[in-house]
């Protein structure tokens, strides 16, 4: 996976905001506990994507594997996405030529018992993203793939995957925009 020096520092920002989040006084585990008062302290930055999280969860309830609507929202606030044509890319409708890139992320033991353990083994949404910021904060190619691949695949998923307590494998599969992720024990 190629990371440009843009994706490094959008990645950097959302390490940012959700560590200035977990340092707050706000309550992300029950966000009517807190007060606009509060929310007004924030940044700029961490206020906006407080409520594009509070809508999220909103929404779809407390789901680790809802966190990944969060991310992307955010992401495509920070970047100018335009949501219609990813959600068109998204349907299948993409062009044959950018079928088949397939890659694999390896996590140790270490790693992943880490984020188990910073997450809780069925962690809700805010403590999944708080987990994987807070393991990858130094590595910005790894930390972009796995702010997608842990809250699709869930934290159970991958300490399921880590049976032989020797790490995981996880792989990315991308058609097009579409990105398909499994997880496999390292023997």
């Amino acid at each position: 996976m190629q990371v440009s020096k843009e994706q490094i520092g959008d990645t950097q920002e959302l390490i940012d905001v959700v560590n200035e989040l977990d340092q707050s006084n706000l309550n992300m585990d029950n966000l009517s506990k807190n007060k606009q008062s509060e929310i007004k302290k924030l940044s700029k930055e961490a206020q906006e994507f407080y409520y594009i999280f509070e809508q999220v969860v909103k929404e779809n309830g407390d789901d680790a594997e809802k966190a990944i609507a969060t991310l992307a929202t955010y992401y495509q606030s920070m970047n100018n996405v335009n949501v219609a044509s990813t959600k068109q890319e998204a349907s299948g409708q993409v062009s044959a030529s950018s079928i088949g890139a397939v890659k694999n992320y390896y996590l140790s033991n270490t790693q992943v018992n880490n984020i188990i353990k910073d997450a809780g083994l069925y962690g809700g949404t805010w403590a999944v993203l708080s987990a994987i910021a807070k393991a990858f904060a130094k590595k910005p190619t790894l930390l972009t793939a796995m702010l997608v691949a842990i809250p699709v695949l869930g934290v159970a998923a991958l300490n399921e995957c880590n049976k032989y307590s020797k790490g995981v494998v996880i792989t990315d599969v991308r058609i097009g925009a579409t990105h398909s992720w499994s997880c496999a024990a390292r023997k």
